[in-house]
């Protein structure tokens, strides 16, 4: 039995990011995006949310600096756009362009969300761990917004981990 089969399908979040970072020797404000399945509730009171990425991605150290990421949640119409946001870095290219995702302001954190999301998470960085390869960042949840009726987009179970 393949581990996706054991563990069933997960649901793709988009976490977005801003900080200012250098690029090419110049100082810029980066927002980015990435689509990610490592994802969940760690508690209700008060509500925490964790999401895990790659430790020398773009939006490990966006994230790193800023402390704080907005987890947006959108249909499953957008399985292109999370495919493109997994297979590639934001630090050269602006992924919003690529994919076509509009960009909004969040409320509470400094922090764009994607227009496009059904619900979303805005989260302050409360604690971040060390994973193997990966950071994991625990955010104490600073607004959440749930709305539509639409399939949220879920991990292929064809896809290896």
């Amino acid at each position: 039995m393949e581990f996706n089969e054991m563990i069933g399908g997960k649901s793709i979040v988009f976490v977005t990011s801003r900080q200012e970072i250098e690029i090419l020797s110049k100082k810029a404000v980066k927002d980015n995006v990435t689509a990610t399945t490592f994802h969940m509730v760690c508690s209700i009171e008060p509500l925490v949310y964790s999401i895990s990425v790659g430790k020398s991605s773009l939006t490990a150290e966006l994230i790193g600096k800023a402390g704080c990421f907005c987890v947006n949640f959108l249909s499953d119409d957008y399985k292109k756009e999370a495919e493109f946001c997994m297979a590639y870095s934001g630090r050269h290219i602006d992924k919003f362009v690529k994919t076509s995702l509009g960009k909004e302001e969040c409320e509470t954190i400094d922090c764009a969300r994607i227009k496009q999301a059904t619900a979303w998470i805005e989260c302050e960085t409360i604690n971040q761990i060390e994973a193997g390869n990966s950071i994991v960042f625990i955010g104490k949840v600073t607004r959440k917004v749930s709305g539509g009726d639409d399939n949220v987009l879920s991990f292929s179970r064809d896809r290896n981990i």
